[in-house]
């Protein structure tokens, strides 16, 4: 699926011989980030982001990127006074939410092309260096059985995109771009009471939608 992803831009710019963009050397973009994934305690995160683009050749954008998103997932379970070595001791059912941020950073080599007068196509891959943060809130005030280690991770990511130049006259760009990005998540705990939400594999199915300023 993930190469499926790649497979119609990258031939599309290898039909068009690579060619030349229209002379933008670097640019940075401010985008809006939505989420989705088959986590339930990470389904919709929502966010922002930030990037640096550079074109070292023609047809190649090296393209650094700043993200942070968020999710909140409500949930009942039994919150207790005491869990080692066993929860024992006070426990009652409470509405527990737990929020989670994950933010980070992801360097991207692309493959772009003109597609359309002021219209560029991208496609490419790149790696991810990101940590993920997680609270929660119950009723009591007391811990739940969640295990919220706050641990980095390494990820990868594949990503397909576009920027429209609406007015050539202009170094402004609208900037869309839609990528998969896995991760391994790494709060992980041995003990079979914990809720671990945030441990083992993770893929996120990100659509941005930014403005970039070329200079």
């Amino acid at each position: 699926m993930r190469l499926r992803l790649l497979a119609f831009p990258l031939a599309l710019i290898a039909g068009l011989g690579l060619s030349s963009t229209d002379g933008t050397a670097q640019s940075i973009a401010v985008h809006r980030i939505t989420s989705s994934s088959g986590s339930e305690a990470f389904s919709s995160p929502v966010g922002f982001g930030g990037s640096l683009t550079a074109s070292p050749l023609p047809f190649l954008r090296v393209r650094a990127h700043l993200y942070r998103q968020a999710a909140s997932f409500p949930r009942t379970t039994q919150v207790c006074v005491q869990y080692e070595p066993t929860p024992t001791g006070g426990c009652r059912t409470e509405a527990v939410e737990t929020s989670a941020t994950l933010a980070g950073t992801t360097l991207l080599a692309l493959l772009v092309t003109p597609v359309l007068p002021g219209v560029t196509l991208e496609a490419g891959a790149g790696a991810s260096l990101s940590s993920m943060r997680v609270g929660e809130t119950t009723e009591s005030g007391r811990a739940s059985n969640l295990f919220a280690q706050n641990t980095g991770q390494l990820g990868t990511t594949l990503h397909v995109g576009s920027r429209i130049r609406p007015l050539p006259v202009l170094p402004l760009a609208i900037d869309i771009g839609y990528g998969l990005h896995s991760k391994d998540l790494r709060a992980c705990s041995p003990d079979a009471w914990r809720y671990t939400p945030y441990c083992g594999k993770m893929s996120l199915r990100e659509l941005r939608l930014g403005l970039a300023v070329d200079f």
